[in-house]
């Protein structure tokens, strides 16, 4: 990350040094926001700052990250010339601040609302009092009133209640208190770029780049019209297209066996792009029920999208998959099961014969295994 702060009104580049000096000098204080990784975040959740009895209103201060690390998400890093230095933010203790600032003020407005009902409450009983003096109103009425006083300022409390929680709730989300799933559309852009048409002699499957230049695929989807194996034909006849990825990168390109598990139903493919993999999902665990989006390219369709869920875990075969329920068709094979966060769970292998929406797919961890061997066994 390149480290800037903004000085009468010019961004300027600084090192980690400098910008622990300017906090010293005072010029950056408590409340300043800083745009840390795309979020807006005051300077006093930057751990191990400390701040002197100086203010300077005018500076601010932003986190820009370059081209190779946009898609870093945990520290940022500033080069300190010889030196690399992170700065760690306090998301606990700031989440904890926004909570009581949000107390705070959903009480005030309750405080409001309530004075709000008990004066017109009043309001209205002076006009009633006054009325029964004129003999507008009966005296009979003016008692109910009375009677009934209490239950309709808790009332107006309650209806405020009511709105105070509507718009906390609003409030909340748009600040990032409450981390709402990016809708699918979100996901969708933030994936299709890395996942691949394959195509064979023998017909179209689905992959998706899993690191830099690797495609992970079906065994079934790269063998021939009699299931077997010929890698100078994949070498030579097979073709990876990114339907979804920039003009000038889409391809088709030529790709290279890399290995494959027939138990498994996995192959890994080469590639020479610099189109960036889609992540994993690290350490993952089966929910069932989770939404799931799949994408791959069926018949003459280029990353159609399907949602749906988990299921549960199933042994076929003495191998372990998730079942999905969701509607996949040939072509799907090879294409990557994704989570709401746009991160790869699984790839889809098979579909039931019998029972429509029924699909299965190879957990991430077992993807990630065989990949990890097959790095390590080329390894002179």
């Amino acid at each position: 990350m390149t480290l800037q702060i903004k000085k009468d009104g010019l961004w300027q580049e600084v090192t980690k040094q400098q910008f622990m000096e300017v906090v010293q000098q005072g010029i950056i204080r408590p409340e300043t926001i800083i745009q840390y990784n795309g979020k807006a975040v005051k300077a006093k959740y930057i751990k191990g700052l400390t701040f002197p009895e100086l203010t300077d209103p005018k500076i601010k201060v932003q986190y820009q990250s370059t081209a190779e690390n946009e898609r870093s998400q945990s520290n940022t890093k500033a080069d300190d010339g010889n030196q690399s230095a992170e700065l760690q933010v306090d998301t606990l203790g700031e989440a904890k601040d926004k909570v009581v600032d949000a107390a705070k003020a959903m009480g005030g407005l309750l405080k409001a609302g309530y004075a709000v009902a008990a004066k017109k409450t009043g309001s209205l009983g002076k006009d009633l009092s006054e009325k029964v003096q004129t003999g507008e109103v009966k005296q009979k009425t003016l008692g109910l009133f009375q009677k009934s006083k209490k239950k309709i300022v808790f009332g107006g409390t309650v209806f405020g209640a009511i709105v105070v929680l509507y718009l906390a709730s609003s409030m909340f989300s748009s600040r990032g208190l409450i981390s709402l799933p990016p809708q699918t559309a979100q996901v969708v852009a933030k994936v299709e770029h890395a996942i691949a048409r394959i195509e064979g002699p023998g017909g179209s499957g689905s992959g998706f780049l899993i690191r830099p230049g690797i495609l992970v695929t079906n065994h079934h989807v790269i063998t021939d019209a009699r299931d077997r194996l010929n890698i100078s034909q994949i070498n030579n006849n097979f073709k990876a297209r990114f339907p979804s990825a920039p003009e000038g990168k889409q391809g088709p390109y030529s790709v290279r066996f890399f290995t494959t598990d027939e138990d498994r139903d996995l192959a890994f493919l080469r590639v020479e792009t610099d189109l960036s993999p889609i992540s994993l999902a690290e350490d993952h665990q089966f929910t069932r029920g989770q939404d799931i989006i799949v994408i791959g390219s069926p018949g003459d369709l280029e990353n159609a999208v399907n949602i749906g869920v988990l299921s549960s875990v199933s042994e076929i075969g003495g191998q372990t998959y998730y079942q999905l329920g969701i509607a996949v068709n040939p072509g799907n094979s090879g294409g990557p099961v994704i989570d709401r966060e746009g991160n790869v769970i699984g790839v889809v292998t098979l579909k039931s014969r019998i029972q429509e929406s029924v699909a299965y797919c190879v957990p991430i961890a077992d993807v990630q295994r065989m990949l990890t061997d097959a790095i390590n066994a080329f390894k002179p």
